[in-house]
C-alpha cells in the first residue's frame, strides 16, 4: 500500500516476521517515520504512528497463537502479576527440578533485563512454564544457568514445602488462577480481532523463511530452520557414526 493511500488501520493486519534486511519504512503504509514493534530480537513488525496500535495488536495475536506471553506483560496482568511477584519476593529463590532429576534451590524468575534477551511464559511439552535463572556465585553471567520450569511444579509437595512460609497464604489458588488465565489467553481479544480481519481477507499472508519455526533454546525463544525429514535423518546417521555417545540435555 502506498504512503499516499488512506486506509483504516483497524481493518489492516500483518503477520509478524523476521526484521533482518527489511525496509526501514512502515510495513503497513510505507511511511518513513516507523519504529519497531518487536516480539523478540529482529522479529516483529515496523509501523508508523498511525499503525503502531495495529502492530501491537498483530504481535499480540501472534503471541496468542504461539502460546507465548511476554514476562513484562504478565507482570502487569492483575492475576499473573500477583503470581510472578510472589515468586520474585522469595528471599532465597525457589527450587527447580533439573534434567537430571536433582531438585536445586536458589533459582529465580528470569526477566531478561539484558538487551535482546526477551523472556516469555511459554507452553512447552504440554505445560505452561516460566523462565528461570540460577545466578552464578562468581558473578560471571556466562556461567548463569537458564531453563523453563513448569508452573505446576510449584504444587509438588517437595517443592512447595521448601518455599510455602514465604508465599502468600492463597498461593495455590493464585497458581490455579494464573494457569486459567494462560489457558484463556491474555491476548485473546487481539487474536479475535485479527481473526475477524482474516475473515474479511484484510490480513497479508507474508511468507516467512520456509520451514522456520519458534523453538526453546537455552532458555530463549529463537527461530530456526528445520531441515527436511530426509536430510535430518542423514545428519543424525552421520553423527551417530562419528560419536555414538548421546549428548547431555543440560545447558548453560
Amino acid at each position: 500500500m502506498s504512503s499516499g493511500q488512506t486506509e483504516d488501520p483497524v481493518r489492516t493486519s500483518l503477520v509478524p516476521r523476521s526484521l533482518a534486511m527489511t525496509q526501514v519504512s512502515c510495513f503497513y503504509c510505507n511511511a518513513n517515520d516507523s519504529r519497531i514493534e518487536s516480539i523478540y530480537w529482529l522479529f516483529g513488525l515496523k509501523a508508523c504512528p498511525t499503525h503502531t496500535q495495529a502492530a501491537i495488536r498483530d504481535c499480540n495475536a501472534y503471541l496468542h497463537e504461539e502460546k507465548m506471553v511476554k514476562i513484562e506483560d504478565a507482570l502487569r496482568h492483575p492475576v499473573l502479576g500477583r503470581f510472578l511477584i510472589s515468586l520474585l519476593k522469595l528471599p532465597n529463590g525457589f527450587p527447580v527440578i533439573r534434567t537430571s532429576g536433582e531438585v536445586q534451590p536458589g533459582w529465580t524468575l528470569d526477566r531478561g533485563f539484558r538487551l535482546h534477551n526477551e523472556k516469555f511464559i511459554i507452553y512447552h511439552d504440554g505445560e505452561w512454564s516460566i523462565p528461570a535463572i540460577l545466578i552464578s556465585p562468581d558473578a560471571n553471567t556466562e556461567n548463569n544457568l537458564m531453563r523453563c520450569t513448569p508452573i505446576a511444579n510449584f504444587k509438588l509437595p517437595h517443592i512447595y514445602e521448601q518455599i510455602k512460609n514465604d508465599l502468600p497464604i492463597d498461593f495455590l489458588k493464585l497458581l490455579d488462577d494464573a494457569v486459567f488465565c494462560l489457558l484463556e489467553g491474555i491476548y485473546v481479544n487481539e487474536f479475535e480481532e485479527v481473526e475477524q480481519i482474516r475473515g474479511y481477507k484484510g490480513q497479508e499472508v507474508h511468507q516467512n523463511i520456509p520451514q522456520a519455526e519458534n523453538v526453546l533454546y537455552e532458555g530463549r525463544i529463537v527461530q530456526v530452520i528445520r531441515a527436511p525429514a530426509s536430510a535430518a535423518a542423514a545428519v543424525s546417521q552421520a553423527q551417530a557414526q562419528d560419536d555414538p555417545t548421546e549428548p547431555s540435555c543440560e545447558t548453560k
